[in-house]
């Protein structure tokens, strides 16, 4: 009975240091300059105290040119309304950060994140520290929050559209395919980058991003005038969905002479965006 009255109480301490002591959970500095860092490849920081009328600062690390989502939950209670999240773009000064608002808002699109959520997705325009901050605007509820960053950039491992010649004297060479689809309901934005071997860009689907409608689909080939031929290296694509938003299927067509041709798939993923 006696052990049994000490496992009692040491379950009752615990719940009581759990529920009553919600300050040493705190993983979210509570100023810029002491931001949390976040790393950019799907992982989620969960459970994050934030007090009444305090703000929690996080910070990850942007390549540019590259895609990113970001979201900013409730864990307990999502109808939870009192957050109020905001976005600061590379290079951020912290003595005097200015928050950005150029992003997409993807919080409502599939898979939605729910009413008071907060995602939203962009591209970076520069290299270097990104900062978000949720201020609480309870003066009286603590909440827990989750905080996710994915970076979205899908990547092909293989880029030739090389027109004649070697590796197969007599053949046509090489053509890519690529099929690019819209999962979701709204209408995103994406670009393609080509870079040669040495990773120099040699060619962009245009200087403003491309549109593709809801549930839609577009087809792209070495010949669509911005896949440029005798060259090789790789190819990426951004955009401005959440992750998952915008597959690529990819294709290789090897004419090897009049009479054998040779189909090969290309992989074409977002690498850094589940882990």
């Amino acid at each position: 009975m006696r052990k049994l009255a000490k496992q009692f109480k040491t379950v009752w301490i615990c719940a009581f240091l759990f529920l009553g002591v919600p300050a040493l959970s705190f993983a979210g500095g509570n100023a810029c300059s002491t931001a949390t860092a976040v790393i950019p490849d799907g992982r989620s920081l969960e459970l994050d105290y934030v007090p009444p009328s305090s703000a929690v600062w996080y910070q990850f690390t942007a390549t540019a040119n590259h895609s990113y989502s970001v979201e900013v939950r409730d864990d307990l209670d999502p109808d939870n309304a009192d957050f109020n999240v905001l976005f600061y773009a590379a290079p951020v000064s912290c003595s005097s950060p200015v928050t950005n608002t150029s992003y997409n808002d993807t919080h409502l699109t599939e898979p939605a994140a729910g009413p008071h959520a907060t995602r939203f997705s962009f591209v970076a325009t520069a290299s270097g520290a990104y900062y978000v901050s949720a201020q609480n605007g309870s003066g009286t509820i603590g909440h827990y929050v989750t905080v996710t960053v994915a970076e979205t950039t899908l990547y092909s491992n293989v880029y030739n559209a090389i027109a004649s010649g070697p590796p197969f004297p007599g053949g046509s060479g090489f053509t890519m395919f690529y099929a690019l689809s819209n999962t979701t309901s709204s209408n995103l934005s994406y670009t393609m980058t080509v870079y040669d071997s040495n990773g120099n860009q040699i060619a962009i689907s245009g200087s403003t991003p491309t549109p593709l409608n809801a549930h839609s689909a577009s087809f792209l080939n070495s010949s669509s005038g911005f896949l440029a031929t005798n060259n090789y290296g790789t190819v990426i694509l951004t955009h401005n969905g959440p992750p998952g938003a915008i597959q690529v299927e990819a294709g290789v067509i090897w004419v090897l002479d009049s009479t054998h041709t040779l189909l090969r798939d290309v992989p074409f993923a977002a690498i850094r965006q589940l882990r």
